[in-house]
C-alpha cells in the first residue's frame, strides 16, 4: 500500500506568514492606541529633563540628576524641535518592544507547530498592555523607557554572545558600553548587573570556550565609557566619581529606589 504522505501542520505552513504578520498586526494596534489617546503631558519630570538638557552646560554643574538623559534629549531636540519632542519615546518604546520579543524568542526557541517569534510576540504584548494608560504617559519625555531600551539591548547582545561562544569580540565591550550608557541615563539600572552577571556565569559554566576574563575586561572597559557622563557630573557636583551626584545630595545610596514602596 502506498504510504500516506504527512502533511505539515497549518502554523507550520503559514509560518512565513505568521513570522511577520502577527508582531506586525500588534504593533500597529498599539500605535494606533496611543495616537488616538494621546496627550501631551507636560508634567514637572518631563519640563525638568528637557530645560536640563536646553541648558546643559550651567545644568551639569548644579543638577543632581543623572545626564544620561539629557545628552540624548540634547540631540533629540535638535531634530524634533520643541513640540515633537513629547513623541520622543514612541520609537524608544517600539524597538523596546521588539528587543523585549527577540529575547522572549531566545529564551524559549521555536518548536514544531508552535513558532518562537509568535509566542514571543503574543507574551510581550501581554506585558505591554498590563498597564497601556502607563505607556501612554511614558511617550513623554521621560527617562525609563531609554534605560530599558539600553538595557534590552546588553541582554539581547548577552544571550547571541554566549550562542556563538564568546567569538566576537566586540560584542562585550558593546554590552558595557550599553549598561553604562543605560546606568548613565537612570542610576537604578546597575542593579540588572546582578542578574546579567549570574547569566555570564552560568554561560561560561556551560560553554568553557567563552573566554570569560578576556569579556570581562572588554565588558569594563565598555562600561567605563558608557558611565563616565555620570561620573564627570560627580565628580564636578561633588567632587568624587563614587557615587552619583543625587545620591550625595538626597543621602541616598541608589536614587530612584523607595524602599518604602516594595
Amino acid at each position: 500500500m502506498p504510504s500516506k504522505e504527512a502533511h505539515p501542520h497549518f502554523l507550520c505552513r503559514r509560518r512565513p506568514c505568521l513570522l511577520w504578520l502577527l508582531p506586525l498586526l500588534q504593533i500597529l494596534v498599539w500605535i494606533l492606541f496611543l495616537v488616538r489617546h494621546y496627550e501631551i503631558r507636560a508634567f514637572s519630570d518631563p519640563l525638568n529633563w528637557l530645560h536640563f538638557a536646553s541648558h546643559l552646560k550651567t545644568e551639569i554643574q548644579t543638577s543632581m540628576f543623572a545626564v544620561g538623559f539629557p545628552l540624548f534629549l540634547r540631540g533629540a531636540l535638535a531634530v524634533m524641535g520643541p513640540f515633537h519632542i513629547f513623541w520622543v519615546n514612541l520609537p524608544i518604546l517600539l524597538f523596546c518592544y521588539l528587543l523585549g520579543t527577540v529575547l522572549v524568542a531566545q529564551a524559549r526557541p521555536g518548536r514544531e507547530g508552535l513558532p518562537g517569534w509568535q509566542i514571543a510576540a503574543v507574551t510581550f504584548t501581554f506585558f505591554f498592555c498590563f498597564d497601556r494608560w502607563l505607556v501612554l504617559i511614558l511617550l513623554n519625555p521621560y527617562r525609563d523607557p531609554l534605560s530599558y531600551l539600553l538595557a534590552l539591548g546588553a541582554m539581547v547582545l548577552a544571550v547571541r554572545h554566549a550562542r556563538c561562544h564568546g567569538e566576537k569580540r566586540w560584542q562585550a565591550p558593546v554590552i558595557g558600553l550599553l549598561m553604562g550608557f543605560a546606568c548613565a541615563v537612570r542610576e537604578a539600572s546597575i542593579i540588572l548587573l546582578l542578574p546579567l552577571g549570574l547569566y555570564v556565569l552560568w554561560s561560561w559554566l556551560a560553554d568553557r570556550r567563552i573566554r570569560l576574563f578576556r569579556n570581562l575586561l572588554g565588558f569594563g572597559i565598555g562600561f567605563a565609557v558608557g558611565i563616565c557622563p555620570l561620573w564627570i557630573q560627580s565628580l564636578i557636583c561633588t567632587g568624587q566619581l563614587l557615587l552619583p551626584a543625587q545620591s550625595v545630595i538626597d543621602q541616598q545610596f541608589m536614587p530612584g529606589i523607595h524602599l518604602q514602596h516594595l
